[in-house]
């Protein structure tokens, strides 16, 4: 397993992942239309690097939408303004097990047993442990 360092938000995103090393060091599975990366970030950090990049923060991205939405938490991120990628996230921002979903290519989603499966435009699938 290779992982790199840094990674930007692009249209081909599909979803991320955070995961632990075996010594306790979060990484990332960045899922893409074409293939898998790990980056040797946790997901927030693979967020606020590629905003940063942009020229834009994470901070500013998640007070904007509370503002727009006029919501407070599960908040959906504009992760590249240029490119026009939004991400949802799963779970609260803060809880280790989310995962940051672009909804730009999922294409049907299906409860099965209280999980959800999704179908993303490259027909591969993930199971996510919320209905």
């Amino acid at each position: 397993m290779f992982i790199e360092g840094h990674y930007m938000i692009t249209k081909v995103f599909m979803y991320m992942i955070g995961h632990y090393d075996r010594y306790g060091n979060p990484f990332t599975q960045i899922v893409e239309t074409g293939r898998t990366i790990f980056i040797n970030k946790s997901p927030i950090e693979v967020l606020e690097c590629s905003l940063r990049a942009t020229g834009f923060t994470l901070d500013g991205a998640i007070e904007s939408s509370k503002w727009i939405l006029k919501m407070e938490k599960m908040v959906p991120i504009v992760a590249n303004p240029f490119q026009e990628v939004v991400l949802f996230p799963t779970r609260s921002l803060k809880h280790e097990d989310n995962i940051w979903l672009n909804p730009y290519h999922i294409r049907r989603t299906s409860n099965i047993n209280g999980k959800t499966l999704i179908i993303f435009s490259n027909h591969s699938s993930l199971y996510i442990p919320t209905r």
